[in-house]
């Protein structure tokens, strides 16, 4: 072979080397001008074949400019035309190809001191392995640490707090003890209202009383609501038969 030939075949290798990697960074740098970005958490894609049907099916909704989804991170980063294109539907295209998708849910946790071990990048590099886990931002010089949790992920909020403070940051969280009587609910009913309510994110732990028909929760009042807890008692059909009598 001509050494020309070789030069023009090395000339078109780097050239088409060097377009791929800027798409790749215009993607992944974040959304251009004029359009807006989601990041998707999507369970159980593990071959290049879930990726293919999870991109095609984002790809075939309009508004839809781009999609990349990354295996390893179990994301899909979606590129959308404009800010009207609404999530849910963007989850329900990914739930038609047999994928479960959530959204991140963004926590800002405050630093209230640091201990002389501390180390910023060790705290980054531990959040970065919680499955569940996309690290916003860091803030040491206000000391605020900004998360993007997917809850079916990470379904408490100890491991996260436990990760923190292991690297040397102990957080301003309160605890609170929230206690709710039981009405006329069978053993069955009871345990399982105990089971949703240990769900929530935040709740450090629940446990119920059969001979009272109390059941007692300790929260951290930072990162779950009271009404949070209710609005999951009565989606799981507890209207009036419980009822919050003390918060301490």
């Amino acid at each position: 072979m001509k050494w020309t030939n070789l030069i023009l075949i090395f000339s078109i290798v780097v050239s088409t080397f060097v377009i791929t990697v800027k798409d790749v960074i215009g993607c992944c740098g974040g959304p251009m001008e004029g359009t807006s970005g989601i990041t998707l958490r999507v369970e159980d894609i593990n071959t290049l074949d879930d990726a293919g049907k999870v991109e095609s099916a984002l790809k075939s909704y309009s508004g839809v400019m781009d999609v990349h989804v990354y295996i390893e991170k179990k994301e899909a980063a979606v590129t959308l035309s404009s800010n009207s294109v609404p999530e849910e539907a963007l989850i329900q295209c990914i739930e038609k190809v047999g994928f479960f998708a959530s959204l991140p849910t963004n926590l800002n946790l405050q630093i209230c001191s640091v201990n002389n071990y501390s180390n910023p990048e060790n705290l980054r590099n531990s959040l970065s392995e919680i499955p569940g886990i996309m690290i916003r931002k860091v803030d040491f010089e206000h000391k605020q640490i900004s998360v993007d949790i997917y809850i079916p992920w990470i379904k408490t909020a100890k491991r996260l707090i436990d990760v923190i403070e292991n690297n040397g940051y102990l957080l301003c969280l309160s605890k609170e003890t929230l206690e709710f009587k039981l009405g006329n609910v069978s053993t069955v009913d009871a345990f399982d209202a105990r089971a949703y309510v240990q769900l929530l994110f935040g709740v450090i732990s629940a446990d119920l009383n059969l001979d009272e028909n109390l059941l007692t929760m300790v929260i951290y009042k930072e990162l779950v609501t009271i009404d949070d807890v209710i609005r999951t008692m009565k989606e799981r059909g507890f209207t009036d038969d419980i009822r919050l009598i003390s918060m301490k």
